[in-house]
Parts: structure tokens; sequence; C-alpha cells
């Protein structure tokens, strides 16, 4: 057996005093963890070279935030009659090194690449396990969801003469190897393709309509970043579902408002009532809201595939996750029900079409 740190500088900073050591269990292994704080600067340059950091009169603004008896230089700003172009800024800023430690029989699963993804999807389970509980704690609000791809490069050292527990961990650590590339590079956003013509119109057309981005877009927006960028799949599906039905609650309440229809009719044979529209989308469920849809245009939306799709692959995956807590989903199966729900917003969409 060996034990293994894996290095991972963080791009963040956690409030945790340095040398702070905890330790928990993912997929039934004892995980370790010690943090250590550095001080650093993050340099944003608006140009292809740095040389403007060593010019002596570009330093043009200084920026301290203040609390209580303590105070940082956050921001070091450096321009010209040009503004920011062809210079830029710096910011000092303090980030955690993180030390994961854990066993491992052998040290080819950092090396051979049939092992290789697991064993990040793996790292990454557990620095989520880690930083949700200390957002839960903390609440810091200026800490986003931890990825390895926002760390380029990880450091291995193994040691075969050690001592984990709970309480304690040492070993005689070496060096073992810099691990690179540790997610595909699509998703860095460096290769990302100009609008097109017909996009930009479209995005002027937005921009024009003086509505903000609509709750259920920005949800459906949440949920491709938490599958695609944080590797979610849980979240991503529940977002999907989420962003579905807030979008079904808009769309019913604009069309009857733009009819004048005041109530709505529910249930079968001696059950039948109407209530008020607002009482309607308060307190009925998914399903009776979709049977509102049905009455109020017409048309029997539940009827086709788009709903059965809808409730394999959207409406019952989320209910799992939710109330049996079931866990393992695939970016596939996330992406299914981000589409299925897409395609039976546009088949609602129509149906309400004012």
């Amino acid at each position: 057996m060996f034990l293994c740190r894996l290095t991972i500088p963080l791009k963040n900073h956690l409030s945790l005093p340095s040398g702070s050591f905890f330790n928990f269990e993912v997929s039934g292994r004892l995980v370790g963890v010690q943090t250590n704080t550095v001080q650093g600067e993050i340099i944003y340059s608006y140009s292809d070279s740095l040389s403007w950091l060593n010019e002596q009169s570009g330093l043009r603004a200084e920026v301290s935030a203040k609390k209580r008896d303590k105070q940082d230089k956050i921001l070091k700003v450096y321009f010209s009659e040009l503004g920011l172009l062809q210079k830029g800024y710096v910011q000092p800023n303090r980030f955690t090194i993180v030390d994961l430690y854990f066993e491992e029989k052998s040290i080819s699963s950092f090396t051979e690449e049939r092992h290789k993804e697991k064993k990040k999807i793996w790292v990454e389970q557990c620095l989520e396990y880690f930083v949700s509980h200390y957002l839960e704690v903390g609440c810091d609000n200026d800490i986003p969801k931890i990825s390895l791809s926002d760390v380029p490069v990880v450091t291995l050292y193994v040691s075969e003469r050690y001592e984990f527990t709970k309480e304690v961990v040492s070993g005689d650590f070496k060096f073992h190897q810099n691990q690179f590339n540790w997610y595909e590079t699509e998703k860095s956003g460096h290769l990302k393709d100009n609008f097109s013509e017909q996009w930009c119109r479209l995005l002027q057309g937005k921009l024009g309509s003086n509505e903000p981005v609509p709750i259920y877009n920005q949800l459906l927006m949440d949920a491709k970043r938490q599958s695609f960028y944080y590797n979610n799949q849980e979240l991503s599906i529940v977002l999907c579902e989420s962003a579905f039905e807030t979008f079904v609650v808009q769309k019913l309440l604009s069309y009857c408002n733009a009819k004048g229809i005041l109530e709505i009719g529910t249930g079968k044979g001696k059950n039948r009532e109407s209530i008020p529209v607002g009482d309607c989308v308060e307190h009925k469920n998914i399903s009776e809201l979709l049977s509102a849809v049905c009455e109020v245009s017409g048309d029997n939306v539940k009827a086709g595939t788009d709903h059965l799709e809808w409730t394999n692959h959207a409406y019952n995956v989320r209910n799992k996750i939710i109330h049996r807590g079931k866990k393992g989903h695939t970016k596939t199966e996330a992406e299914k029900a981000f589409f299925v729900v897409n395609k039976y917003m546009c088949l609602i969409r129509d149906t309400l079409r004012l």
C-alpha cells in the first residue's frame, strides 16, 4: 500500500488556519485534507506582454479593503490615456493549498489511461464533499464550486512507510509526478466559435426587449453549467425540472391574464371544481398544472411523446434524486433531461402562444 498526497493549489481562499487537518470518507475510503494559505497575486493583462508591470509611471491607482482594524490592498491598477488597453491590473490575493491524503494499492491509477478518468472523478468528489461542507459552515459568498479544470497542474507525492488514521497523517513522502490536463481542453472556453450574424440579431432582439432573462432560462443555463463544467449530474437534473415547472407556471399565468381567464376547472366527475387561477398555480402539483394547460388551451399536451419522455427522463429521475437520494447519474442522463425538458417547453409555448 502507498499513502498518496495530492497537492492542489486552489484559485480561492478558504478561511481556515494554515495547517488545519480534517478527515472524512468518500466511497468507503478514508480521506485526509490539510489546508495552507499562501499570499499571491492575480494578473489581468489587456496586452500580449507584461512589460507594463515594470513601468515606473504605470501604477495609477490602488484600492484597499477595510474591516474593523484590518486593511488589505486588493487592487493595483495600471492605465494610461487608453484606459486599461495595453496595460492591466493586479489583484493581491490569498490562495489555499489543499493536500489530499488517501491510500492506494498501486499508483498506476495516476499513470494508466484506463484508470485515470475514474481517479479524476473520485478526487473531484473528495474536493466537492469537503468544500460543500466548508460552505455549509462558513457561508462564504465568494467561493464557487471547485473544479479540477481550474487547476492546470497538481502534484503527487507518495510514501511507502506511513501512518494514516483519523487523527494522524505522517510519512516519508517523495515526489512522484506532476499531473497535467485533468480535463479535456474543450471545457477551457478558449476555442469557442464566434456568434453567427443570425445569433447576433437574436441577441440584439433580446437586448431590445428591455426584459430580464426569465428565471426558467437562468435555471436551464445553470443546469448546463452544473453538468458540463462541474460534473454534478444530480443537481443538473434537478435544475432542469425546476426550470420546467417554473416555465409552466409563468406561461399559464400569462395566458390566463391575456385571455381574461379568472378560474380553471380541475378534477373529474364529482370532484370537478373551478378554482381561481392564482390558487391553481400556487397549490397544484406539476401534473395538475399540465392538466390546467390542457383545460385552458383545449389541446391535450399530455397525450404525446413529449409528455412521456419528460415523465421518464426528467420528472421521475428528479423525484428519485430528491425523495430517495439516488446518486450516480451520468452526463448522458443529464443531457437527456435537459433536451426533453426543452422539447416539452417548446410544445407548451406553442400551445399557449398569444
